[in-house]
């Protein structure tokens, strides 16, 4: 009966990847321990358990509704709302997850308004009629009182997670974990199989996959050569455009500080930023003065010029031509900085748009590299592009269309504030310069 229990869940291919998802999170350290499919009473209704920062987290997954759209009823019928009122009712430290490709919308505006809020009357206060309806109607289901109602509500939170998605984060964390990922997912599902009602720890599972021999743990923490490698391979980027500059002077523009406040922005969620501007507007500078203060600062950062690698077809070609590793330059960078944030520098864009006629393989590569980054959370991309192309490519156009995306677009340079002090600095007569000569120093004045 229990074999053929695990073999019913793991069969559905959306739950099975989403249990996948949170064993890698144990390989990797980020989760205390894991139990699928517990067989006592206090797992029915969920598929998994595990503790994470202190707090016990129950995962209940849905692949989809029939409808679109998880009402309270339909949740209800579902037995999910039981399930949490169980688990919320007995274990004050327990936070419940539900999981799907649908939203849950009325249940997750519930929710998330709830952890705002600083009790049930303000809660109220702030919610629509729509809204007022639906916490009436949970509050039915679960049969408690206000306080009680506020409480479980803080403590559930609902996920909206595109199976497509699940699929990049495995496959990503697979790479990063192993040496061959591309058997991650088939490879712990037979794990979890091996392990119903098991409770395991990270020591546990890597000791399990060492065993096996069957996936190959990456040994990357032991190579000492990645970080002066990336510093190298941005370096020469830099080096790859003309000497900057008057004199040994360069401009520091506000710009540069307004992309490293966004990059570094810890309340923020915002993964990608675009710096952008007309041809000729100084986006070569921002891009150096950008990545000067980010090393700085001690993050790690990879920047390259796509228009140097227009013949690679997929990442792992990308990322050896970069870096001598086989592997996505997202992957090497997450490598380098597995917890911490980390920067991939992305400049000419451009010459992968629509506009430039030259996309091909690489602009497919370019935009697998962004989902790669989403995946792993840490890693923030950087692109450098002209304004006209953005605003003509669909692709790109998407891209920054997202809530997650900033774009910072480059001012000109002012002549009274930065071009006029610098000449003046360097012993420039002002009033002997021409109109022309002047039209040359600042060819685009605003």
């Amino acid at each position: 009966m229990f074999k053929g229990g695990i073999a019913d869940k793991l069969g559905n291919g959306y739950e099975s990847k989403w249990i996948v998802k949170y064993l890698l999170l144990l390989v990797s350290g980020k989760s205390d321990w894991f139990k699928f499919e517990g067989l006592d009473t206090e797992y029915d209704g969920f598929e998994f358990a595990c503790e994470i920062d202190g707090r016990t987290e129950w995962y209940q997954t849905k692949n989809n509704c029939s409808n679109g759209n998880w009402s309270i009823n339909a949740l209800e019928s579902k037995g999910v709302l039981k399930a949490f009122a169980n688990r919320l009712d007995n274990d004050p430290n327990a936070h419940c997850f539900f999981v799907s490709q649908d939203n849950a919308k009325d249940f997750r505006t519930l929710s998330e308004k709830s952890r705002i809020a600083n009790d049930l009357s303000q809660l109220e206060a702030n919610l629509s009629e729509k809204q007022a309806e639906a916490l009436t109607e949970l509050k039915k289901h679960w049969g408690v009182n206000g306080a009680t109602l506020f409480d479980w509500l803080n403590r559930s939170i609902v996920e909206i997670f595109p199976e497509r998605e699940l699929d990049t984060f495995i496959e990503c964390h697979g790479d990063l974990y192993f040496k061959d990922g591309k058997g991650t997912y088939s490879f712990l599902r037979g794990i979890l199989e091996e392990n119903f009602n098991a409770k395991l720890t990270t020591d546990e599972l890597r000791d399990q996959i060492l065993k096996k021999g069957t996936l190959i743990f990456q040994s990357w923490l032991f190579d000492s050569t990645l970080k002066n490698k990336i510093e190298e391979e941005t370096e020469a980027y830099l080096d790859s455009y003309l000497p900057f500059g008057f004199s040994g002077k360069v401009i520091e523009r506000q710009t540069e500080n307004d992309v490293v406040d966004v990059i570094l922005n810890q309340q923020s969620d915002i993964d990608i930023v675009f710096i952008t501007g007309s041809a000729g507007v100084g986006k070569s500078g921002i891009n150096r003065g950008v990545l000067n203060k980010l090393v700085d600062k001690g993050i790690p950062v990879l920047a390259f010029r796509i228009d140097q690698f227009l013949s690679c077809n997929n990442k792992e070609e990308l990322g050896f031509q970069i870096t001598g590793r086989q592997e996505s330059p997202v992957t090497t960078l997450k490598t380098l900085s597995p917890n911490d944030e980390s920067v991939l520098f992305i400049d000419q864009v451009d010459s992968v748009s629509d506009i430039s006629g030259r996309g091909g393989n690489v602009k497919r590569v370019l935009f697998r590299l962004l989902e790669d980054a989403k995946s792993f959370g840490t890693v923030k991309v950087v692109m450098s592009c002209r304004t006209f192309d953005l605003n003509n490519d669909a692709r790109l156009k998407d891209i920054y269309d997202q809530d997650s995306v900033s774009n910072i677009e480059v001012p000109q340079l002012d002549w009274d504030t930065e071009i006029q002090p610098l000449l003046e600095e360097k012993g420039v007569e002002i009033q002997q310069l021409t109109d022309k000569q002047k039209q040359l120093l600042n060819p685009n004045p605003v």
